[in-house]
């Protein structure tokens, strides 16, 4: 499921409709005129907190359905994801046989390993050590939601983050458009680094996203000098600012910027031929 979602659609269509991760899309229903400006934090608060059962569980799980009918169907399992193909509450329901696979397969599994089963563990030192173990994982599922939330989202929104309506064309063309639509934040160091996960080297990420996390701690002056030297915009700033402009684009205050890039038959070739 992550292979399809995160490795196929999100890397090879960053920002683009087909992108499962497009937040500016992806929220585009509470940007109705119909719902308070109050409401929408509200909302925001609520997938930040939950966004692993409430977005991510089910759109991955969706997606590889989906792939699976069409190998079923002699059809690749690579392009058949659509944007906004069903409603994410249908992943939760019962009535349906997806919902019911959803459940048997992601989540009841998860919640009786984590919930039940671990606690049932400490019984025997008493009812009150197997409550605070129910409640220690219920505020590390918090955590985790909110820590990882703010660092893995921010990364591809923003009033300065492109988005795009068509494919690419090319490996330049692919290149031009992970470095568009992607932001970094503050690197260097060890520490600061595995804080943030390397995600902080994401715009080095997207371009080469099989390499590891300290191949982009030396990439990453490299890419962004180049970038300097050619013009092209090179977003670098700390997470916590990158995490107000994820929540503008989220509330609606501010929008992404529609783009293009040039595809390869309409580029002037450079002056190698190339």
């Amino acid at each position: 499921a992550w292979r399809y979602e995160h490795s196929v659609f999100h890397h090879y269509h960053t920002n683009e409709p087909i992108d499962p991760d497009l937040v500016e899309q992806n929220v585009q229903a509470l940007h109705s005129p119909k719902i308070r400006l109050s409401w929408r934090y509200i909302a925001l608060v609520f997938f930040a907190c939950t966004w692993k059962l409430s977005y991510y569980a089910p759109n991955t799980f969706r997606i590889l359905q989906r792939a699976n009918q069409a190998k079923s169907q002699g059809r690749s399992g690579l392009t058949t994801y659509k944007p906004n193909e069903a409603s994410y509450a249908a992943a939760f329901d019962l009535r349906h046989s997806e919902g019911r696979s959803f459940w048997r397969i992601c989540l009841l599994p998860y919640v009786l390993y984590r919930f039940l089963l671990i606690p049932m563990l400490f019984v025997p030192l008493g009812s009150w050590a197997s409550f605070c173990v129910v409640l220690n994982s219920l505020g590390a599922e918090l955590f985790h939601n909110l820590y990882t939330f703010f660092l893995i989202v921010p990364n591809h929104a923003g009033d300065d983050v492109h988005r795009f309506q068509t494919g690419i064309t090319d490996r330049p063309e692919f290149y031009v458009r992970q470095i568009l639509s992607t932001a970094n934040y503050s690197t260097g160091g060890d520490i600061r680094d595995f804080l943030h996960g390397f995600l902080n080297y994401q715009i080095e990420h997207h371009l080469w996203p099989d390499l590891p996390p300290l191949a982009y701690q030396r990439l990453q002056p490299k890419v962004k000098s180049i970038c300097l030297k050619h013009g092209v915009p090179y977003i670098q700033e700390p997470v916590w600012r990158r995490g107000l402009k994820l929540i503008d684009i989220i509330a609606g205050q501010t929008r992404m910027i529609k783009a293009f890039t040039l595809p390869k038959s309409q580029r002037k070739p450079s002056a190698k031929g190339a």
